[in-house]
């Protein structure tokens, strides 16, 4: 998860073959008990669930997630989505196009969880001493 200049906020290591979707309320909730609390998320039609739509609206977050299209077809009535914000998902994308140039984050050399973890926290680490360099001015 970022934030909306792509810095990492908060990341899960999980089994490869798990749908994402399936931690989305571990890693929010990993987010808000920092005490940070966006007011909108953006995710692809791979969050379209109601199940993340309620646990979002009942936390005051406003979901930016397209309807799946077998959806459209079920509830004609679905509100639209707002596709200018939307569009700013592509931050998410280029954030883990800059971890993957980290070859061990790319391929999972690292067979135990917490190795691989390792790894990507050194990967923000990386990221963010960048974005501190590239604002310092002096």
């Amino acid at each position: 998860m970022t934030d909306g200049c792509g810095l990492p906020l908060e990341v899960l290591v999980s089994a490869g073959q798990r749908h994402e979707s399936c931690f989305f309320e571990p890693l929010l909730e990993g987010l808000l008990a920092q005490g940070r609390s966006p007011a909108h998320l953006l995710g692809d039609k791979g969050y379209s669930a109601p199940r993340i739509r309620r646990w979002l609206i009942e936390r005051e977050i406003t979901p930016v997630i397209p309807h799946r299209a077998d959806e459209h077809k079920l509830h004609p009535e679905l509100p639209p989505v707002d596709f200018p914000r939307y569009r700013r998902r592509n931050v998410v994308e280029r954030t883990i196009g800059f971890l993957k140039q980290s070859r061990s984050v790319a391929t999972r050399f690292d067979k135990l969880p917490k190795c691989f973890l390792a790894m990507i926290k050194l990967a923000f680490i990386r990221l963010y001493l960048r974005k501190i360099d590239s604002s310092d001015t002096t």
